[in-house]
């Protein structure tokens, strides 16, 4: 069993079927059969010991993940962090937080078919909160965008944990985002844009959609967003398509989201908030059904 389908059990175990003592006993297990992954599993580790009341042994993996220089972030430990118990763990969490890095980071993967005097369409794909671009570029994955496409992936500056970044503060991201393309557009000849993203990313992938300042955007793609506050209030027509599950906990705000923008709307049968397993196949027909429409 890869470590990826381990963690789908015992995930499903602790959040869907409510089983905590089963899902910490998978855990257990995966930390001693994926050393690769510790990273991840200490987390889990660390929130399922405390969850359950496990002082002793939340506190001795929070050491370990201190010791190995990790950080993860505050809404993952809540009800840890800064609680009865856990002063020590919390200084040490608070020294490593306050080393935060300031600037984003920017990676661009031009196409098969890079033409340098000729425009080409640029895909802005931009990753979910508390994830960064290695996890992110793992799923974020298109035939059609590695052929036509010139790419531009962005990792945010508002660093929220080890390896955890967020677009929480709207108009930092965008300024991130913005400034990657106005930046760009001194190396590469740059034509139609379409905005990419998951979960938060997918937010603020609509957001700079239909707020952006930006010339030639064409659309938006956004797996798994929220409604964006900007434009509730706004009577608005954009081309673009929203890929969900009907288990997706905003499954309810994408239906209102799809009619408030008169876009697509692709619904993953019971599936839930993550990448679905055909997602570069729905990336390129929604790339497909966004260059038709325009």
């Amino acid at each position: 069993m890869t470590f990826e389908n381990k963690e789908k059990e015992y995930y499903r175990l602790w959040y869907e079927d409510n089983l905590k003592e089963k899902a910490l006993v998978l855990v257990e297990e995966a930390y001693e059969e994926y050393p690769g992954h510790h990273e991840q599993i200490l987390m889990d580790l660390i929130v399922f010991h405390g969850h359950l009341g496990n002082v002793l042994s939340c506190k001795e993996y929070f050491n370990m993940s201190l010791d190995k220089g990790y950080w993860y972030p505050a809404p993952y430990l809540n009800g840890i962090l800064f609680s009865e118990g856990y002063e020590e763990q919390t200084k040490r969490w608070e020294e490593l937080s306050s080393h935060l890095r300031v600037k984003p980071v920017i990676k661009v993967f031009k196409p098969k078919n890079y033409r340098p005097t000729t425009a080409m369409p640029l895909i802005v794909s931009l990753h979910g909160w508390g994830e960064d671009l290695e996890l992110f570029s793992r799923f974020w994955k298109s035939d059609l965008i590695d052929e036509d496409y010139i790419h531009l992936m962005i990792e945010s500056s508002q660093q929220i944990g080890y390896k955890h970044f967020s677009w929480n503060d709207r108009k930092k991201a965008f300024i991130d985002v913005e400034k990657a393309i106005k930046d760009m557009k001194g190396r590469y000849a740059i034509g139609d844009i379409i905005f990419t993203g998951f979960s938060q990313g997918a937010t603020l992938a609509i957001d700079l959609a239909v707020n952006s300042q930006l010339k030639n955007i064409k659309g938006f793609i956004a797996l798994c967003p929220d409604f964006p506050e900007s434009i509730k209030d706004n009577d608005i027509s954009m081309n673009g398509v929203i890929i969900t599950g009907d288990k997706d906990r905003a499954y309810n705000q994408q239906l209102n989201l799809k009619d408030h923008l008169k876009c697509d709307l692709e619904v993953v049968k019971d599936f839930g908030h993550w990448f679905p397993e055909d997602l570069s196949d729905r990336l390129s027909r929604a790339i497909n059904k966004i260059r038709n429409n325009s």
